[in-house]
């Protein structure tokens, strides 16, 4: 089942646990694919997956990342922010976050929600992991 998500698809649900002794019990790995020629070197780019969630996919020297757009200090939209090197900074406060680690550049205890990404013919495929609900067999 596909979905349009910001002139991108929602690839279904490419994987589920299933197992009833597992800790990770209706968790499903769904998977949101971009077209990596939209993602621009300078800024990251919003892309909106639902009423939840909406993600800020950057680029730095030719690698991908996706993050949570929403800053761990207080939320701010990091999709409005900039790109200087491989760090990511919010438009709100201006901390930095490394793209590479996630982790603030002070406080250093920050850390943003990572998500990971690969590139496919010209498409990023960026693995979101979400809870659903699911009866436990008996």
């Amino acid at each position: 089942m596909d979905y349009i998500i910001n002139g991108s698809w929602l690839d279904g649900i490419a994987r589920t646990r299933t197992c009833a002794r597992c800790p990770n019990w209706g968790i499903v790995l769904r998977v949101i694919a971009v077209a990596a020629a939209e993602v621009p070197e300078a800024r990251p780019l919003a892309v909106r997956v639902d009423d939840q969630l909406t993600l800020a996919v950057c680029r730095f020297e030719g690698a991908y990342f996706a993050f949570d757009n929403k800053c761990p200090h207080r939320g701010a939209a990091l999709a409005g922010g900039e790109m200087a090197g491989e760090l990511l900074v919010c438009p709100v406060h201006h901390f930095k976050f490394s793209v590479k680690t996630g982790r603030c550049a002070m406080p250093r205890h920050l850390r943003l929600r990572s998500f990971p990404v690969r590139e496919e013919g010209g498409e990023l495929k960026i693995e979101l992991e979400v809870e659903q609900d699911a009866p436990r067999p008996v």
